[in-house]
Parts: structure tokens; sequence; C-alpha cells
């Protein structure tokens, strides 16, 4: 699959039409998910939102632009390189996604008995994307798409991921991937065993429709010993968008679970999200014929 980097917005629109539309939009440094767009004045609105969400970073400037509507899901690739040798993939992380919220993630899973950790194929695709980045250690976190011809890389990072995925693999395999990234950094080699053979899953609360948050509720369930953390993210009278405008910004909270399995972990997010409220108050719509 090709990727073209981009500058600015008339790059932007060449690439596009290189690769021929539907195209998707990424801004690697800004860790905004994917922008679909199916014309120019598609690719010129994404451009704009994709560098307002950057303004804060000055590195934030290179954009991805790639083939969009391949067939087959997004799993995420957790890997170290101990040294250009050698790649070490030790975590694949499944993505939730949300019908109306087009390509979001609502939540991560991360199987220690996942059958990808054992696809040689994938290994052998990020240890080869990493080596052609030139990097020789660190932690990397690849995105990488299922299709019927193979994985394809859709990026590479040479960071951690975010979103609380290290978390969700020093559960479910007992591997600190910061511990990892601070001895290499150190120049020592990171013990990668892993020390668990289970499963964790993440969940974020979306408002299902813009407004001004009234009422947050969740039971007192913080006994139960697989359920990880469960964090309100906004307070009552916070401002949120809806989908499909809402982003990371606008999650009310995050759960985090434990299991046996990935389909342990997705029947107890479940359970969580049926005692969980939250209620949003719709703005008042303007009278007809006020200015």
């Amino acid at each position: 699959m090709q990727v073209h980097a981009v500058d600015d917005v008339r790059a932007a629109l060449d690439a596009a039409r290189t690769l021929g539309f539907p195209v998707s939009l990424t801004a690697p440094a800004v860790g905004t998910d994917p922008l679909r767009a199916d014309c120019a004045s598609e690719v010129r609105s994404a451009y704009r939102t994709l560098r307002r969400a950057g303004t804060a970073d000055p590195f934030a400037v290179t954009m991805n632009i790639e083939e969009a509507g391949l067939d087959g899901p997004e799993v995420g690739v957790e890997a170290v390189v101990l040294c250009p040798e050698e790649v070490r993939t030790v975590a694949v992380t499944r993505k939730t996604l949300c019908p109306d919220r087009s390509q979001a993630a609502v939540g991560y899973s991360i199987d220690a008995h996942d059958e990808l950790l054992q696809d040689d194929t994938l290994a052998r695709l990020v240890a080869q994307a990493a080596t052609t980045l030139g990097l020789t250690v660190g932690v990397v976190h690849a995105d990488v798409r299922l299709t019927a011809r193979g994985p394809l890389i859709l990026q590479v990072g040479a960071w951690l991921a975010d979103d609380l995925i290290p978390l969700l693999v020093a559960r479910a395999r007992g591997i600190d991937l910061a511990r990892a990234a601070a001895a290499l950094a150190a120049g020592d080699t990171p013990d990668l065993s892993p020390t668990r053979e289970a499963a964790a899953a993440i969940r974020y609360l979306y408002p299902g429709t813009s407004g001004r948050v009234v009422r947050l509720k969740a039971p007192d369930l913080f006994t139960l010993p697989w359920l990880d953390r469960f964090t309100w993210t906004r307070r009552t009278g916070n401002a949120v968008l809806g989908p499909p405008r809402s982003g990371r910004e606008d999650r009310l909270a995050h759960w985090v679970v434990t299991g046996a399995d990935a389909a342990d972990c997705t029947s107890r997010l479940c359970r969580i999200a049926e005692h969980v409220t939250a209620r949003i108050a719709k703005p008042a719509s303007s009278p007809v014929g006020t200015p």
C-alpha cells in the first residue's frame, strides 16, 4: 500500500489524486483518528482539521495520505527493537469500533493467546518496517491492516502507544514497555519474558449527543477483582460534542478490565457499561428569526 507524506494542502491534493479516492489522512505526531476524504474538498477540510489539532506541536506538520476502503480489520502491534537484527513483537492490540463513529476506536483489547502473536509474516513485516525507518533501539507501535492480500503497514511510530495500551500489555503479558524503553535508553537490554498469560481491555464512554454534561453516575463496583480501574474524564457542566464530531477530549470515562481471554474481557466491559449513567443536556434551539 502506498503512503504519501505531505507538508501542505497542495501536496495533499496531488497525493490524493495519485492514489485515487477515497483516501485517509492522518497526522502521526498528533495521534488523532484517521479522517476519510472522498473528494478534493474533503481533502482540504480534513487537512485543515488535522492542522488545527496539531497547532500546539511544531513537529505535527507532516501528514500521511493513504488508500482508504481496504478490506480487513486494523490492529496494533507493540514491538521492541533490541538491535537492528532483532525486533521482538510483544503484543497485538485489537481495536473495537462503534458503527456511528466511523472508524474511531471506542476501546482496545490485548490477549496473550492472540493467534497473531504467532504470525511470522506479521512479525517480519513490522521488523522490516522498523529497520527500513532506521530504528536501532526502542519501543515501536505499528498500525497494520489485515487484508485478504496479507498484512499491510499503515504507519509505524518509534514511541509507546497511547490510550493506555501499554497498561493493557502489562496486565495481559506482564511486560512493562515504559521500563523497557528506559532500559534501552540507558544502554541496557530489557527482559521481555512474559510473566502473565491473560487478557486486558479498555472501553471509552463517548457522549451520545452534543451538549452539556448534567449527570454522571457509576455504581460501587470497585471491589470487583477484575476491574483494574474506572475513571471519569469529564465533569458535570462540561460541554462535549456528540458523533460524528466527538474526539478524545469528549470522552466521558474509561474503564479497564482483565480476564482469561478477550471474550471474557468483552463480557466484563459490557457489564460495567450497563451500570454507567451519563446524561447530556442538548443546547436549546434558537427561535426562528433570531439573528
